[in-house]
């Protein structure tokens, strides 16, 4: 079993990154279920403002992101 972290029991949110809504919904709901709060971008800028903001310990991103760029060099 997972732990959770305490960066995100002390009030940091998890940043889904994602392009497809289904996926989006269905993660985010888990994360809710479990009582995450969950912040979603769609967009790069959505992804960047949300990280800059200083509310985010944890990103989930898919490998792939929009289109040619990649998980990793997002981050």
């Amino acid at each position: 079993m997972v732990e959770p972290c305490d960066e995100l029991d002390s009030g940091g949110g998890v940043l889904l990154i994602e392009e497809r809504p289904e996926l989006i919904a269905a993660v985010s709901a888990c994360l809710f279920d479990r009582g995450y709060k969950t912040l979603t971008a769609q967009s790069l800028a959505d992804a960047r403002a949300a990280v800059e903001s200083g509310a985010v310990s944890l990103v989930l991103l898919s490998f792939r992101l929009f289109g040619s760029l990649g998980g990793k060099d997002f981050l």
